[in-house]
């Protein structure tokens, strides 16, 4: 899970995983990307990350704050949370996990020869963004 390698200044690497009417799961690779300037992701559904490898910063707009993640750390960010990528580190790769969790739906399916199933992630409790820097 943590040998593909991105290059720094091209797309990031995305591999999903897994897919259902849950959600989906998916591996993301990056070396030294960022979201473009004024870009927000502002997504319909919660989203579960965690840092596998490398580190990162993510920034939220309300209120006004930024997240260092390291290999290890994990985040639920809520439904329309807007968030974005700040930096990740561009001498390595920092390799993600991200879980987008649909409310209320069924299983995530594994994607490779679609066997098996993950169960799905029933709601979880009340999540809020980060709280501002201090």
């Amino acid at each position: 899970m943590v040998e593909t390698q991105a290059v720094a200044g091209t797309e990031e690497s995305i591999e999903i995983l897994a897919s259902g009417s849950g959600g989906r799961v998916e591996r993301i690779v990056s070396r030294g990307h960022c979201s473009p300037p004024g870009f927000w992701y502002d997504q319909e559904d919660p989203e579960w990350v965690m840092v596998v490898r490398g580190c990162a910063r993510l920034e939220f707009q309300d209120p006004s704050s930024t997240l260092e993640l390291a290999a290890g750390d994990a985040l639920l960010i809520p439904a329309r949370c807007r968030h974005r990528v700040a930096w990740t580190d561009p001498d390595r790769d920092t390799i993600w996990i991200a879980v987008y969790l649909k409310d209320g739906a069924g299983p995530i399916e594994r994607e490779a020869a679609g066997e098996g199933r993950m169960p799905g992630i029933p709601g979880s409790p009340p999540a809020t963004c980060p709280p501002p820097d201090s």
